[in-house]
């Protein structure tokens, strides 16, 4: 049987891939941060592990990404929550029955527009989608996509806390990430559990040029002669459909996943712990990176414990040992004449510390 290179090379990097955890993205895995944590959706790719205990009447749920499979945004309405689920890409990606049908749903409300880091419109033609969301280029919008940040969003719909905000938008969750952690007053509101009570991320790291490269030659048919790779060479440097590396190199990446991942640490500084981890190792460079660049992150915020106050109730407590009196010595009469005599002596016998540039005694 003839096995092909890309078959085995994919292979034997899933192999690898299933030892991945938590700890190498730098985070640490509490599964006891949620007392009953229960799968939404589709068991694989497109469902999410959500902290059932932490879900108040009527939860308040932000989708953003649906893509094809609106199973999760289903299930979340199905037990009573609101759903508001957010995705401008529906209609180019031919999936426009997606949004008839979630519309369709009493406790579901649809919008055409992407979560971003700010308001904004992409026109025509400037807002590649595919993996990662703004990087490779390899198609663009055919319409004007709209996006808004989720606080703006917030603000319209009148929601001042979200029970729920999932976020699977193929690269773009760092822009929203970044605008929340660098406003003050939506930190603070994260921090407080104010702003979002669970957060579902699919986060995306940038694998490194060469990686990359491969990636673009398993995807290109196999190459059997110098024209081939002459031809696939030419359509890599000059097609506008050729998928670009995002970066200007490798070391540009690792910083870019370097700072992606430290916002990842300031959300458990901020009280939320990650009780859900799980492996996409099916994304489309799961066969040509050493470490997977699609992991789903389910966070719960915690509040923390609150601090005993001081006990300033007079009486209360042990009493304080009592302070000794400072022991005084026999009287003396008050002679003027001999103390002036006295201080004039030492200022003649001593150090004018004025004059030789000593400190002053204290």
């Amino acid at each position: 049987m003839k096995v092909s290179l890309a078959l085995c090379i994919a292979w034997a990097h899933s192999a690898a891939a299933q030892g991945t955890t938590a700890a190498d993205l730098g985070l640490r895995l509490r599964p006891s941060a949620c007392v009953r944590a229960q799968r939404f959706g589709h068991a694989g790719d497109g469902g999410w592990d959500v902290c059932v205990d932490a879900l108040r009447p009527d939860a308040v749920v932000y989708s953003a990404g649906t893509f094809n499979d609106p199973s999760f945004d289903v299930a979340m309405a199905a037990v009573g929550c609101q759903v508001w689920a957010f995705d401008p890409t529906l209609e180019q990606q031919g999936f426009g029955e997606t949004a008839v049908g979630l519309s369709s749903h009493p406790n579901v409300t649809f919008r055409a527009v992407g979560l971003g880091g700010r308001d904004m419109v992409h026109p025509s033609g400037t807002a590649p989608w595919q993996y990662p969301g703004l990087g490779y280029g390899r198609s663009a919008n055919s319409k004007p996509w709209e996006l808004r940040t989720v606080d703006g969003l917030m603000n319209e719909l009148n929601h001042s806390t979200l029970d729920v905000l999932k976020i699977d938008i193929e690269g773009g969750e760092w822009p929203v990430l970044e605008h929340i952690l660098s406003n003050a007053e939506l930190r603070t509101r994260l921090g407080k559990g104010k702003l979002v009570r669970q957060l579902l991320l699919e986060i995306h790291l940038l694998p490194g040029r060469d990686e990359f490269l491969k990636w673009v030659a398993l995807s290109a048919p196999p190459l059997s002669t110098g024209l081939h790779r002459f031809l696939q060479k030419f359509w890599l440097e000059h097609s506008p459909s050729a998928p670009k590396f995002p970066m200007t190199s490798t070391q540009a990446a690792a910083d870019a996943n370097a700072h992606a991942l430290g916002m990842l640490a300031q959300l458990e500084t901020l009280g939320f712990a990650l009780f859900s981890y799980n492996l996409n190792a099916n994304g489309p460079l799961a066969a040509v990176t050493q470490l997977p660049t699609c992991h789903e992150l389910a966070f719960v915020w915690l509040p923390r414990p609150a601090q005993p106050a001081p006990n300033r109730t007079p009486g209360a407590g042990p009493k304080a040992a009592p302070v000794p009196k400072p022991t005084k010595g026999p009287k003396r009469a008050h002679d003027p004449k001999a103390a002036w005599a006295s201080a004039k002596g030492a200022r003649r016998g001593g150090v004018d510390r004025r004059r030789s540039g000593a400190s002053p005694v204290r």
